[in-house]
């Protein structure tokens, strides 16, 4: 019981102080925070935008048989890769939102660019991301849920996006 209650504020002291929360006042403030940690390839900064995110990145490291020292290494060597140009480099830019109430979508292009090889050039998409606001606070995602299945669905694509390279 104690060491859940020490993991769980360990958690809150995280989200409170690090990555997304300073920015959760607004819709446009989540997305921005969530793309520049994209860009960034900051996992943390990611998932902290994403309710009970951490807790759920733990989830996920364990049933796919790994751990979250691991999943971090991993994180680093791509980040590593990317500083000495052995990677893509990338940017972001909001082009639109669309908000009703404590619900909305904003749009935002995001560009990669390779410089070496036969994937030399660059490419953008536009990405819909998916926002709402629970408890004063805006996160990335459909609403809230307290299904960890769907949390899961929710970082999926940021943990893709990192085993892609």
């Amino acid at each position: 019981m104690k060491k859940t209650i020490s993991v769980k504020l360990l958690i809150a002291f995280y989200a409170l102080f690090c990555g997304c929360n300073s920015r959760q006042n607004s819709a446009i403030g989540v997305v921005q925070t969530y793309a520049q940690s994209i860009v960034n390839i900051d996992l943390h900064g990611a998932i902290s935008c994403i309710e009970n995110g951490e807790e759920v990145l733990s989830y996920v490291a364990e049933a796919a048989g790994t751990s979250m020292s691991d999943m971090e290494d991993m994180v680093q060597m791509i980040r590593s890769a990317c500083a000495n140009g052995l990677g893509p480099q990338m940017s972001y830019e909001i082009v639109s939102q669309n908000i009703n109430g404590d619900y909305g979508t904003v749009s935002v292009a995001f560009t990669i660019e390779m410089g070496y090889g036969e994937r030399a050039g660059s490419h953008t998409y536009t990405e819909n991301i998916p926002v709402y606001r629970y408890g004063g606070v805006w996160w990335i995602g459909e609403g809230h849920t307290e299904d960890i299945m769907e949390l899961w669905s929710r970082i999926k694509n940021i943990t893709e996006f990192y085993g892609s390279f």
